[in-house]
């Protein structure tokens, strides 16, 4: 029956090892791929777009006794000017029948090649970022599943090093997330801690099982 186990776990180890690799490849083409275009984008002629102007309208609808729980401002103005271009997003609060309805309104003025060349810029080296920090994340998979291939036991030490070493790789993916996506990040950093807590409690119970093993 052990034996079984254990060959399982050997199988378990090649697959995530194959997926693991092809996950780095991936990656890395992904990162490399992200660099060459914002080296491309750099050498875009900033005047290749003139001008640009855009409005977008939205509605939210809420129901009003729900929505008595929520504090919204009768009306809120952004306006923001940047590089020559202006921002606008305009939300205002009216009630329709039993509904209480939040009107959305942005509009984006003389944009230009200079603000979709830095746009352009600024999310390819943030791909660059995103598909290194997995790419770090896939290197200790890798390095885990090698070592169970071989393992005569998913409690022994080189098993146990690597598994941890594995959990702590997914914090800079983590940063990085947060620090780009901010708090639609929290999540993900959640998932992590959780992760990281159960290879924990493995952890620990490999050593209360070890000495239980030496008791005996």
């Amino acid at each position: 029956m052990k034996n079984d186990i254990v060959e399982k776990i050997h199988s378990v180890g090649k697959i995530s090892r194959i997926v693991s690799r092809i996950a780095q490849v991936v990656m890395l083409i992904g990162a490399i791929a992200c660099l060459v275009s914002a080296v491309i984008i750099m050498f875009v002629p900033s005047d290749a777009v003139k001008s640009f102007n855009g409005e977008a309208i939205g509605k939210i609808i809420l129901d009003e006794e729900k929505s008595k729980m929520i504090s919204f401002a009768d009306s809120d103005n952004e306006h923001i000017k940047f590089m020559g271009a202006e921002f606008k997003i305009d939300t205002t609060e009216t009630v329709e029948g039993d509904s209480n309805v939040i009107n959305i309104d942005a509009l984006a003025i003389n944009i230009d090649g200079r603000h979709f060349k830095l746009i352009g810029i600024l999310l390819s080296f943030a791909g660059v970022l995103l598909c290194t920090g997995l790419y770090i994340i896939f290197v200790f998979a890798v390095r885990l599943a090698k070592t169970l291939e071989t393992c005569e036991s998913p409690f022994e030490e080189n098993v146990l090093t690597a598994m941890k070493k594995f959990g702590y790789s997914f914090i800079p993916f983590g940063v990085i997330s947060l620090g780009l996506t901010g708090i639609s990040a929290i999540s993900l950093i959640l998932v992590i801690l959780v992760v990281i807590l159960f290879i924990n409690i493995f952890n620990y119970g490999a050593e209360l099982q070890q000495e239980s093993d030496d008791t005996v």
